[in-house]
């Protein structure tokens, strides 16, 4: 699992054939967090998002985005994380509050559940604001510790600004009521270098919070992703989840039209997607081809029950 402040998912409406679809940030999560690490969840702060942006819009092929927004202020806060589709997951939304920016995941695993969070804690909150977050951050790890869970994992960008964890938070906003907090309910702080780098500092801002830091097998810092000040956060674990079903596309090239599909290819303006950026280039040119390969192929969600034989390909649950 892994977390990054993206500093905006938003995209723009306009400027392609596809809209809201050419995202470089998106893309660059897909390539480095999924092509190259193979995630399973990926989860982010200071999202950006509003109800204008649709979920289709910022879609990662083989995850279910989960978002909780920040409705008074578009330009600024939110959280969402991707979980990859055989995932056994659920959103805990009944444990969640408008008081603080934090989303609840209960993952199934053998016998109990994992739980994770994901938080964002804006900075320039005064000591009275400061305290009412850490106040609230304890009733909610509260309300989850006590559902006899088997882990809990805590991401999120907390703008704890120290240089390194173990030190006396002077510079913080939060003090040491967080290393406090975090302690009183026996939780560890597993990310051990700066996360933040600006031209006249570097500090640890974006954390990893866990009761079980036993069955963590690797961690470590990332390069950021775009033009985020943030580096990337990841762990990985030695939990093991439960099996379950899940959705995969299946396209039905056998009943395709490629004559169709040949024609509109042949038909469409790319001079128009034509621009100084090759990578926004080629993600529109991506676009485009999936956007009208949908159209003369015929595509589908098809479930996967990971109890089937492995005999039971795509074509006989479709029949």
């Amino acid at each position: 699992m892994c977390h990054y402040n993206a500093q905006s998912l938003a995209v723009s409406h306009t400027g392609s054939h596809l809209g809201d679809k050419a995202n470089h940030k998106i893309e660059e999560t897909y390539t480095r967090l999924v092509i190259d690490r193979k995630f399973d969840i990926i989860s982010i702060s200071e999202t950006w998002l509003d109800d204008t942006i649709t979920d289709e819009s910022i879609n990662i092929q083989g995850y279910n985005l989960l978002r909780k927004d920040r409705i008074c202020d578009r330009r600024s806060g939110g959280v969402c994380a991707y979980m990859r589709d055989n995932l056994p997951y659920k959103r805990r939304t009944d444990l969640e509050t408008n008081t603080i920016e934090l989303m609840w995941i209960e993952i199934a695993l053998k016998p109990k559940s994992m739980f994770i969070g994901i938080c964002y804690r804006p900075p320039g909150q005064n000591r009275n604001e400061a305290a009412t977050f850490i106040a609230n951050l304890q009733e909610q790890i509260q309300n989850v510790v006590s559902l006899n869970i088997a882990s809990l994992y805590i991401m999120g960008d907390f703008n704890d600004r120290c240089a390194i964890w173990d030190d006396n938070h002077h510079s913080s906003e939060l003090k040491l009521d967080l290393v406090d907090l975090l302690n009183s309910f026996d939780l560890s702080q597993i990310i051990s270098e700066p996360t933040h780098f600006t031209g006249t500092s570097q500090t640890l801002l974006d954390l990893i919070i866990t009761d079980s830091p036993a069955h963590i097998v690797k961690t470590g810092t990332l390069a950021p992703i775009g033009l985020s000040h943030h580096c990337v956060v990841y762990c990985e674990t030695s939990s093991q989840c439960k099996k379950t079903s899940y959705y995969r596309d299946y396209w039905d090239i056998k009943r395709a039209d490629y004559d169709g599909l040949n024609n509109a290819l042949a038909e469409f303006p790319w001079h128009a997607i034509v621009e100084d950026d090759v990578n926004k280039m080629a993600a529109n040119w991506s676009s485009i081809l999936l956007e009208m390969a949908k159209e003369y192929i015929p595509f589908r969600k098809v479930l996967i029950r990971t109890r089937d034989k492995p005999w039971i390909t795509p074509d006989i649950h479709i029949k």
